[in-house]
């Protein structure tokens, strides 16, 4: 008896790791508007682009992103190995002060891309166009908005609020 609910739970657990990898799968990049191409989700929506404003903005944008990717990377393997140095058993705190210089070297050759990558997208525009530009953000911000405070946290209560998780339920053996 005991092995069939062992059983059972195993499979119900199986059948929900399953079915919330299948619905935290990305769609694809336009999926709220298919008939967008990824830079007008991005931009959305300048108004009165022309079919050359477009195609221009398009191939800055894949410039862009060939060169800034590189950069994030580099940022993320950074943050990982501060989180490693962090954690380890004998804290080295010049090799984590020297992480946090590097990171902080990358995200300002990194913003400065983005300022250049701006800057070229506001001169294909006309004056209405880069009103609009300069007062809307984009629709998707980057990856490592929240660490740069772009997001905030907003729906999570402050951890002093949060009550510790209740232990599991022994097995009965």
């Amino acid at each position: 008896m005991k092995s069939i609910q062992s059983t059972a739970a195993i499979a119900v657990l199986c059948i929900g790791l399953v079915a919330s990898n299948l619905i935290a799968q990305p769609g694809k990049p336009c999926s709220m508007h298919p008939e967008k191409k990824p830079f007008e989700t991005h931009f959305l929506p300048i108004p009165d682009l022309t079919d050359q404003q477009k195609e221009q903005i398009e191939t800055l944008q894949t410039a862009h992103i060939k060169a800034t990717l590189p950069l994030q990377n580099e940022i993320a393997e950074k943050r990982a190995r501060m989180r490693t140095l962090s954690t380890a058993e004998k804290v080295d705190m010049n090799k984590i002060n020297e992480t946090i210089d590097a990171i902080g070297a990358l995200d300002v050759k990194l913003m400065k891309l983005q300022a250049a990558h701006h800057q070229e997208i506001r001169k294909l525009l006309t004056d209405k166009q880069r009103l609009f530009f300069d007062t809307h953000q984009p629709a998707h911000p980057g990856p490592d908005a929240m660490h740069r405070g772009h997001i905030r946290h907003q729906f999570h209560p402050p951890l002093e609020q949060v009550p510790p998780p209740e232990p599991p339920p022994m097995p009965e053996r």
